[in-house]
């Protein structure tokens, strides 16, 4: 819902940086950080399902998306 409403809300596109591992300093407030993990490719395909053109950069532990409608 969240990402369907912000490609609805977006005039030209949107910027995700998404960490592609789980946290490792959530447990020093009780709390899990990083609520969806998965790979790179899996976001690029979700994201698409939202976005026309999707582009990907990939680094360890986190992908960066540059999303236009």
């Amino acid at each position: 819902d969240v990402l369907k409403a912000i490609s609805r809300c977006s005039r030209k596109g949107a910027y995700f940086n998404i960490a592609t591992r789980p946290d490792n300093l959530g447990v020093h407030i009780g709390r899990k950080l990083h609520m969806t993990v998965m790979e790179a490719p899996s976001w690029h395909t979700f994201l698409s399902k939202y976005f026309a053109h999707v582009e990907m950069t990939v680094r360890e532990g986190e992908a960066t998306f540059i999303c236009k409608r």
